[in-house]
């Protein structure tokens, strides 16, 4: 006789949630621990920045869901933050991710050394608010798409370490940002946009490989097509391959990966008209 063992159905979407928290609060992100060092007072606490007064010299620190620690900033803390001008208590903001070295005499917290982390999230750019500068992202990790606050001062470079621009920023690009965790949306300081671009026009399409060529005046190129790539050929981004013609000529970005060149978006090419228009357009806003 077969014996049957009862079950329990559990939805996968809170099965899911149980895992990511149990991997977020295992992080060792957002941690307090020991240093390591053989004075067993000096200790170090890494979380996000809650709240910061370089007046009082008093700083707090979310290390791990609601609980916090408030640190008394020492006279002779040493700074290593990301602004290369702003190395003190001024340079610290709600949001940044630092690591503290601290020594605990007895129960008051003095810290000795504060040391900014990058946030860093990498994905492809789904919009681009350019009127209210917001950015929505689908994270590599194919979890749900994100908002992004961009503002005036917020770095966007393009592969080699060119200045890029607000309209450098596309659609269905893959880019690595460095942001700030503010209470609300959370804000980029910069944008690396590493895909190349390639202009050029197309002599060749494979739907069932999703790939296709293309030629420009000194060479030819294969490509084929990511699955977050974005034919947009009309404004709307809602294209397909089977749309493209021969001969159209296009602007094709894409990631060189180990010599197969994986396209993220699919535009027509620019005309050095249009390209004057948005640097102007880019110069006034």
């Amino acid at each position: 006789m077969k014996i049957k063992t009862p079950t329990t159905r559990f939805p996968l979407r809170i099965l899911l949630s149980c895992v990511s928290l149990a991997l977020w609060i295992a992080s060792p992100v957002f941690a307090d621990s020991s240093s390591g060092s053989t004075d067993g007072n000096i200790k170090t606490c890494t979380g996000l920045v809650s709240a910061v007064d370089s007046t009082g010299h008093l700083l707090e620190v979310r290390y791990a869901w609601l609980f916090q620690k408030k640190f008394h900033i020492g006279s002779d803390c040493a700074y290593a933050l990301l602004d290369p001008v702003l190395q003190d208590a001024s340079g610290l903001r709600p949001g940044q991710m630092v690591r503290v070295v601290y020594r605990d005499a007895d129960g008051v917290l003095v810290a000795s050394r504060i040391i900014q982390i990058p946030i860093q999230v990498s994905g492809w750019v789904k919009s681009v608010d350019r009127t209210n500068f917001i950015m929505v992202l689908q994270p590599s990790d194919f979890g749900s798409d994100r908002r992004y606050q961009l503002t005036r001062a917020t770095r966007i470079l393009l592969l080699g370490g060119q200045e890029g621009a607000l309209s450098d920023l596309q659609p269905g690009n893959h880019v690595s940002i460095t942001c700030e965790r503010p209470p609300g949306i959370p804000i980029v300081q910069l944008i690396n946009q590493t895909s190349a671009t390639f202009s050029g026009a197309l002599t060749a399409i494979d739907l069932d490989e999703r790939s296709f060529k293309a030629r420009s005046f000194f060479e030819s190129k294969s490509f084929v097509l990511g699955n977050h790539c974005v034919i947009d050929m009309d404004g709307e981004g809602h294209g397909r391959l089977a749309d493209l013609r021969p001969d159209e000529k296009l602007d094709v970005t894409y990631d060189a990966v180990n010599g197969v060149n994986v396209v993220n978006r699919i535009a027509p090419a620019r005309t050095p008209e249009s390209v004057s228009g948005a640097n102007q357009a880019n110069s006034g806003s």
